[in-house]
């Protein structure tokens, strides 16, 4: 899911408050490394993306999100950061593991990490950049252990599956109708060169082992050709995982649920548009005109 990109002006659709938007599109500051106030990790973030997360957890708490449901405060977050661009391989651009945090532009992974991120942190008790953060670092990395490039969840069928261990969220996809998949998953191991991380024989050998794992791990999906279910199951901020047929891939593309006039959409970071946007037909009609999206699964933040 990572992609090459074109740099373009920076824009949000975020509105309220209105001088963050005006801030955000004239300032360009380089990353740099920062350390949160419980010093146990370093993130890599600029002023104007630390400025960003604190004005959206700013609006939340003014506009009282915190007794919504986080599904409801997980769509508001994906609705708010729509216009932002997409860029691809953001994650990758230093030799170490960092907590990359990148509110300029985003992948379709990085977005969805982002809003659950947020969400999570204004139903916590500290709702502060620094909760952000530590929120971002659990969801992302396996056990929520930033332990080097192996340690992120590369694959997003074991971010689901990770995740769901913490606790933080439910695959609800065999509840609604789903049916089972085997897929042999090892598109890394199979394109080592791809990834410049696995030139190490050590990483390229716990990737092998992690793909062996998810091997052996039963996945359920909804075929893109039967989702009749859909539109009376799903809830506005749920997560959609696209399953993929690409051999060695599990997931193409990940967004989150926006439910309107009874139908259902997705509000994604698309390499095709190059920024967040709302899918402009419904999810099913999507689905049905990409030859490489097979289905879906369907995932569901725990209160």
């Amino acid at each position: 899911m990572n992609y090459l990109f074109k740099k373009k002006k920076y824009r949000s659709a975020f509105s309220t408050p209105l001088f963050l938007f005006c801030l955000l599109i004239s300032t360009q500051t380089a990353f740099g490394q920062r350390r949160d106030s419980s010093a146990t990790r370093e993130a890599m973030y600029s002023p104007s993306d630390k400025l960003l997360v604190d004005s959206l957890l700013s609006h939340a708490k003014n506009s009282a999100w915190q007794q919504l449901t986080v599904g409801e405060i997980n769509l508001k977050f994906a609705l708010c950061l729509r216009g932002i661009p997409y860029q691809g391989g953001t994650l990758d651009r230093s030799a170490d593991e960092q907590l990359v945090i990148r509110m300029d532009s985003l992948d379709c992974v990085t977005f969805v990490e982002t809003v659950v991120a947020l969400s999570l942190t204004v139903k916590s008790s500290n709702p502060s950049f620094d909760t952000f953060t530590e929120k971002l670092q659990k969801l992302r990395y396996r056990n929520g252990m930033r332990e080097g490039y192996s340690s992120r969840l590369h694959y997003f069928c074991d971010w689901i599956r990770d995740n769901k261990s913490k606790k933080l969220l439910d695959d609800i996809t065999a509840l609604i109708g789903g049916q089972t998949f085997h897929k042999s998953i090892d598109f890394m191991s199979k394109h080592r060169k791809l990834y410049p991380h696995l030139a190490d024989d050590s990483t390229y050998s716990h990737i092998q082992q992690q793909e062996e794992d998810l091997n052996r791990t039963t996945f359920t999906y909804l075929p893109k050709n039967n989702l009749q279910s859909l539109n009376q199951s799903v809830k506005d901020g749920d997560i959609f995982a696209i399953t993929s047929t690409i051999p060695g891939i599990d997931i193409n593309h990940v967004g989150i649920a926006y439910i309107r006039g009874g139908k259902t959409y997705m509000v994604h970071a698309s390499s095709t548009g190059k920024k967040v946007e709302l899918t402009a037909k419904p999810l099913d009609e999507y689905l049905l005109g990409i030859k490489k999206d097979s289905g879906l699964m369907v995932v569901r933040l725990n209160e």
